[in-house]
């Protein structure tokens, strides 16, 4: 009877664990709008999990490695990557 009982309780414990992770999963990730930068203009599709944003710095601007184009994406976070730069003249 005992035996039973801790396997009832066990299965219990496993699946209500997997049921917790599978509501943590469809939780939706929302990095919220990225910010400005200025001398650059900001594109994105949306703001969840792995989209992405892209700054493309104005004519005559460039960020400090040169390019004209920074790409971040949302992480599980809820944060933005990539480094904070600012295009420069």
């Amino acid at each position: 009877m005992l035996t039973v009982l801790l396997i009832a309780s066990l299965s219990f414990i496993i699946l209500t664990t997997w049921f917790v992770q599978d509501i943590f999963l469809l939780t939706v990730v929302d990095c919220k709008k990225p910010a400005d930068l200025s001398n650059a203009t900001v594109s994105y599709n949306g703001t969840t999990f792995e989209e992405t944003v892209n700054y493309t710095c104005e004519v005559g601007f460039r960020f400090p490695n040169g390019d004209k184009l920074l790409v971040k994406s949302c992480n599980e976070s809820r944060n933005w990557t990539g480094p904070d730069d600012q295009c420069e003249g």
